[in-house]
């Protein structure tokens, strides 16, 4: 039992991350930067190993901001 008056519960859900408007708009022009590109697309979606040129390219973008593809970028989209 915490004794700061904070929850020592955790789990799944329990620490979830709040995406910024800035990162949220970036991962939106890399999914369309992507789309535009032969290389990864495929089979009406994208080819396997998107979500870590996502993590690239975000990271380009916001170096430092410790987003991985798995578990970040993958359950944005979930």
């Amino acid at each position: 039992m915490a004794t700061n008056g904070q929850s020592s519960q955790s789990g799944r859900g329990k620490n979830k991350g709040f995406w910024k408007k800035e990162e949220e708009e970036a991962l939106i022009d890399c999914l369309l930067e992507l789309s535009c590109d032969q290389q990864w697309k495929g089979g009406g979606g994208f080819r396997n190993g998107y979500l870590n040129q996502l993590e690239l390219m975000l990271n380009t973008k916001f170096p430092g901001c410790g987003l991985k593809a798995i578990p970040h970028i993958e359950s944005k989209f979930k």
